[in-house]
């Protein structure tokens, strides 16, 4: 979504406001559809990337598509062919925004679209002096609540010394967004993987009435039309999902962001070959018991476990600091072990990735064709008008 350039909502009637609104959200669509032939899908490894003073050598999907065995398995496992537009139009997203920006990639069901779109259209209506002249491309990605900034360090060390490891599922994943660091970020592990996301549905948490209840709560609603804004989703759906690409500026990336891995555990390496290796050698028969069972260790064990107080130490040390790694990746990724597994988790605070003025940008990819969010535009404009007409909730 996209607001417009020009676009001020002070003082406008509320029509003319959603009006605008929602044409400047299919400006937004439809520029992320513009011709980008120029930009190749799977880069060559050997073609020269221009370095500009400072620069960084690579974009992220670049460096991770610049080894050559990620570059066969990309191909082995995805036919990419009908995606080709999208996938131009976010690879050149990511090299407009290389030099102030890195970049994460998340998949998501399509029927987030719509609270999404109903939450950030209302606290813009609302909130008309945080949507400025100077915010673009931003949506929320979570509604209302208290998300209090939390030094990623200080989240690790204290979640780690009370639990034994992170575990994103359930009531965390409300707190941290698992991003991978690339476009095919992960490409083969399925479970872990963005663009397998976007290809197929993996059945994850829906929106359901409750959470359009507290969007309408938020904002001294009514709930009357609230079935009514749920059958909208029909309007838009296809086969395929939908691919989130978030911008953060590289100078708060820190503030809110670790290096992970699965479940969003530190992406520690001796965790990991602990992990792997149990599974190799048949003691569990998937990755995610040996996590449950060596989180259980972890917890019960401290800092007496040599692998956990390791963990500890380089947590400490900062290793898992995403700045520090995303110049390595960007610049010499053949010299990163791992890179196809390591990934990122995004803390949601209030000051950055819910934040309109942050500078964070957040451009979504779907399948859904011009007309039918067209369609889905005017017809949700409708409906919020008759329910800001119809304010006091019930």
């Amino acid at each position: 979504m996209r607001f417009s350039k020009n676009l001020c909502f002070r003082h406008v009637p509320t029509q003319v406001f959603l009006a605008s609104v929602f044409l400047a959200m299919l400006a937004g669509f439809y520029s992320l559809y513009a011709a980008t032939s120029t930009v190749p899908v799977v880069p060559s490894a050997n073609s020269a990337v221009p370095v500009l003073p400072n620069a960084d050598k690579y974009t992220q999907s670049q460096a991770h598509m610049s080894i050559p065995a990620i570059k066969a398995l990309i191909n082995k496992t995805y036919n990419t062919k009908p995606y080709e537009n999208i996938i131009a139009t976010a690879l050149a997203q990511e090299e407009k925004y290389k030099n102030d920006y890195y970049v994460f990639y998340h998949g998501t069901d399509n029927v987030w679209r719509l609270p999404q779109d109903l939450y950030t259209t209302l606290y813009a209506k609302f909130n008309p002096s945080l949507f400025t002249v100077g915010v673009k491309d931003f949506i929320f990605l979570r509604f209302g609540g208290d998300y209090k900034s939390i030094d990623p360090q200080q989240f690790l060390l204290t979640e780690l010394q009370k639990n034994g490891l992170i575990n994103d599922h359930g009531k965390m994943g409300e707190l941290l967004f698992a991003a991978n660091l690339a476009l095919f970020g992960n490409v083969g592990v399925p479970s872990e993987c963005s663009w397998e996301y976007f290809m197929k549905s993996r059945g994850h948490t829906n929106p359901d009435r409750t959470i359009y209840e507290g969007i309408m709560n938020t904002f001294g609603l009514t709930h009357t039309y609230i079935n009514e804004l749920m059958s909208l989703v029909s309007m838009y759906q296809t086969k395929e999902q939908t691919l989130l690409q978030v911008f953060v500026p590289k100078n708060k990336v820190d503030e809110i962001g670790y290096l992970a891995w699965i479940k969003g555990i530190p992406a520690h390496e001796p965790t990991m070959d602990w992990v792997l290796q149990s599974v190799r050698s048949k003691r569990f028969p998937k990755t995610q018991q040996s996590i449950v069972s060596l989180t259980e260790v972890f917890k019960n064990e401290q800092e007496k476990n040599p692998i956990f107080k390791n963990l500890i130490e380089r947590v400490k040390a900062g290793d898992f600091t995403l700045s520090n790694f995303l110049q390595a990746y960007r610049n010499n990724p053949i010299s990163i072990k791992n890179i196809n597994d390591v990934m990122a988790r995004l803390i949601f605070t209030s000051a950055v990735l819910l934040n309109p003025q942050s500078g964070t940008k957040i451009f979504r990819y779907s399948t859904a064709t011009s007309q039918q969010l067209q369609k889905y535009y005017q017809r949700l404009g409708e409906i919020i008008n008759k329910i800001i007409v119809n304010k006091s909730y019930l």
